[in-house]
């Protein structure tokens, strides 16, 4: 395989000539956000300088695991949809873990689970992208649970054995289970001004956390039935939707919206749930789309209907066999 070397910045670095890193490293990350309200002074910089720069860009949430996991998630996602952050152009959000914030090592396990999967309902993430870990193997053996943590999640691993030395040439040098590694605090580069961390990855574990930037197909994920949502789950979200939520802010529904079709497009496999979802984004998509205050009541009624509906018009034209809970009631077709 092949080694790509990258770093990670915050506002504590100086980059001093972006055009120069582009030739000295293949991916950056760079820090976001921090707790429930801080964002780097460098962030959108730095984020927007890397992309023009044409180097594949990552980010990263400082953890306080003493505040909300889900009210720090919302925070992060918000800035990388307000920097232009793409799924799959650039590199899956990550969770930077490094203090306990007082919490047990069940509780802790708990807050950062919480966190990254409220990343991936804010940004719609599934599979090989989804919110992925930053942690050292401390954090990773005792003060979490890791394995639940980094289960069908990409990790970033800090350890440095040997910091000072030469930059590692061979994947073989990478620990087992991880995608990216961080393996020193004292790299030097072109293009930085002073030590800054230094990572690097394979370059297939690059191509699958963003497949759109190397212009490859991510591959066909497992199935896993908690990744496959029934219309029935789909509306039951619409309704747990606060209406502040939903009216107070278009770009919290865009964003369901746009978790739904990714949804349809890579994991809806039988013919009911594909008409069921069409028409569950047809009915979001108009609420959305008139740019008016949404009744929360009225559109879980509409989306019930809608999923429904177009499940069975789906089943009326299969060619198969195909069997659907809709609503609590089960159709049947041949």
């Amino acid at each position: 395989m092949t080694i790509v070397r990258g770093i990670d910045v915050s506002s504590y670095q100086t980059v001093t000539s972006w055009s120069q890193l582009k030739g000295t490293i293949g991916f950056v990350f760079v820090k976001a956000t921090e707790g429930t309200s801080f964002t780097s002074s460098t962030w959108r910089s730095y984020f927007a300088a890397a992309c023009n720069a044409s180097l594949l860009v990552g980010s990263y949430h400082f953890a306080h695991p003493d505040q909300d996991a889900k009210a720090q998630a919302a925070h992060y996602a918000s800035e990388l949809q307000a920097a232009g952050w793409r799924t799959g152009r650039d590199l899956p959000p990550a969770l930077d873990l490094e203090q306990t914030g007082g919490l047990g090592k069940s509780a802790l396990t708990a807050w950062a689970l919480a966190f990254m999967q409220e990343v991936d309902r804010q940004l719609g993430l599934a599979g090989a992208v989804r919110c992925g870990l930053y942690v050292n193997p401390d954090y990773l053996t005792n003060k979490t649970n890791g394995a639940s943590l980094v289960e069908g999640r990409w990790l970033w691993l800090a350890k440095w054995p040997n910091p000072g030395g030469p930059w590692p040439s061979a994947d073989s040098a990478m620990p087992a289970g991880t995608s990216v590694w961080q393996w020193t605090d004292k790299a030097s580069v072109k293009g930085v001004s002073g030590v800054v961390d230094g990572d690097v990855s394979t370059l297939a574990a690059l191509k699958r956390l963003a497949p759109a930037y190397y212009g490859t197909t991510p591959a066909p994920q497992a199935h896993q039935e908690d990744d496959l949502p029934t219309a029935n789950e789909i509306a039951d979200a619409v309704w747990a939707h606060s209406l502040t939520s939903l009216s107070g802010s278009k770009a919290t529904a865009e964003t369901f919206v746009a978790h739904i079709r990714t949804d349809t497009a890579s994991a809806v496999a039988n013919a009911a749930q594909i008409g069921a979802l069409r028409a569950t984004i047809d009915t979001l998509a108009k609420a959305v789309g008139s740019g008016a205050s949404v009744d929360i009541q009225s559109l879980a009624d509409a989306v019930r209907a809608a999923s429904e509906a177009g499940a069975r018009a789906a089943l009326e034209d299969s060619v198969v066999s195909v069997d659907v809970n809709v609503n609590g009631k089960t159709a049947a077709a041949a």
